[in-house]
C-alpha cells in the first residue's frame, strides 16, 4: 500500500542547489553530498524559529528546515520542519498557518509531491529525529523520534544518489525580510551497503540571501544512526 492521496498532490520542480542569485518565488540554501547506492538517511533537526513573514504570503508560502534524499530518476524523499499553510496534505490539515513536522515523497519522476503531516509543533528548541530506511524493492520506511510512522513507494527507487540538508523558502514576492529562521541546525548521516557515516559536504554553508532567507548553520553528523527498520 502506497501512502498517497490526491489531496496531497502538488506539482513542482525538483529541489535546487543554493543559488546566491535567488529568483522568486522558490529559494534553497543547502549543503549536499553525492554518492551512489545510498539506502538510508537519518537527521536530527532543531525546532528553531521559522517564519514565512507577513504581508507577502500565498497558499503555497512556506519555509522548511529539512533533509532530502535524491534518487537517480529525479525522485526524492524528504523530511523536516515546515512553517506555512498546512493544507494539501494526504492527512488533511487545518488550512491555516502552522509549524509542522512532516515527511514527503514524490512520484518516480519527481514531478509531483505527496506531503504527509506528522504533527504540529512549536519553536521549542528541542530536537526531532527523522529517518528513512530502505528494505526491499522501492519501499522506504519512515521514522519520527524513533517511532515508525509509515512508508512510501512512490519514488519507485531502491537507492539514492545524493543527500541534501538545509533550508527551503517559497513565497509570492522575493523581498528582504519576507522569511527568516534563527538557523538550520541539522545533524545527519547517510547509509550505504557498508554501514552508516557522516557525509562530507560538497558545498557546505551555502547561503541564499536573495529573499532575506537567512540563518544557516551546517555540521557534519555527530550522532549515532539509530536503525529502527525491521
Amino acid at each position: 500500500m502506497v501512502l498517497l492521496a490526491l489531496a496531497g498532490l502538488q506539482t513542482l520542480a525538483p529541489p535546487a542547489y543554493a543559488n546566491r542569485n535567488c529568483e522568486s518565488p522558490h529559494c534553497y540554501s543547502q549543503a549536499f553530498y553525492t554518492a551512489s547506492g545510498l539506502i538510508g538517511m537519518w537527521s536530527e533537526i532543531q525546532e528553531n524559529y521559522l517564519s514565512i513573514g507577513t504581508g507577502y504570503g500565498d497558499s503555497n508560502a512556506h519555509i522548511n528546515s529539512e533533509t532530502w534524499l535524491l534518487m537517480p530518476s529525479g525522485a526524492w524523499v524528504e523530511a523536516g520542519l515546515r512553517d506555512g499553510n498546512d493544507s494539501g496534505s494526504w492527512s488533511g490539515g487545518c488550512s491555516c498557518l502552522a509549524y509542522d513536522a512532516f515527511w514527503a515523497d514524490t512520484n518516480s519522476k519527481g514531478t509531483a509531491e505527496y506531503r504527509h503531516i506528522i504533527e504540529s509543533t512549536t519553536s521549542t528548541g528541542n530536537w526531532d529525529d527523522f529517518e528513512f530506511d530502505h528494505t526491499s524493492g522501492p519501499t522506504w520506511y519512515v521514522y519520527f523520534n524513533g517511532n515508525y510512522i509509515g512508508y512510501g513507494q512512490a519514488t519507485g527507487s531502491s537507492s539514492g544518489k545524493e543527500e541534501q540538508a538545509g533550508g527551503e523558502y517559497q513565497n509570492t514576492t522575493c523581498v528582504t525580510g519576507a522569511g527568516w529562521a534563527d538557523n538550520f541546525d541539522i545533524y545527519t548521516e547517510v547509509a550505504n551497503s557498508n554501514g552508516y557515516f557522516s557525509p562530507a559536504w560538497n558545498h557546505p554553508n551555502e547561503i541564499d540571501s536573495g529573499c532575506g532567507f537567512e540563518g544557516i548553520h551546517y555540521r557534519n553528523g555527530e550522532f549515532s544512526w539509530q536503525k529502527h527498520a525491521p
